[in-house]
Order: C-alpha cells, then sequence, then structure tokens
C-alpha cells in the first residue's frame, strides 16, 4: 500500500518542480522585468513625505 502511494507523491513533486521551473522562466522573461518597473516607481511615493 505504501509504495504505490510513495510514487504517487514522487510524481506530483516532480510536476510541481516542472511548473515552478516553466514560472520562474515566465517570471524571469516578463513578469521579473514588470515587477522591477512597479518596483522603481513604487520607491519615490513610499519616500515622498506626505
Amino acid at each position: 500500500m505504501t509504495r504505490p502511494k510513495h510514487n504517487y507523491v514522487v510524481h506530483l513533486i516532480s510536476n510541481l518542480k516542472k511548473e515552478t521551473a516553466i514560472l520562474e522562466t515566465a517570471i524571469l522573461e516578463t513578469g521579473g522585468k514588470l515587477h522591477g518597473d512597479s518596483q522603481r516607481r513604487a520607491a519615490p511615493r513610499l519616500r515622498s513625505p506626505k
């Protein structure tokens, strides 16, 4: 009983690793740049006195 379940968990983890790798590349290609721009825009707003 434990062996099939173990294989299933390993399969899920490997799928997760693949998905996170795809997400990381997507973030580096597009989201990373957009996030950097938004951070640059937010910085002066935080520093400016209210």
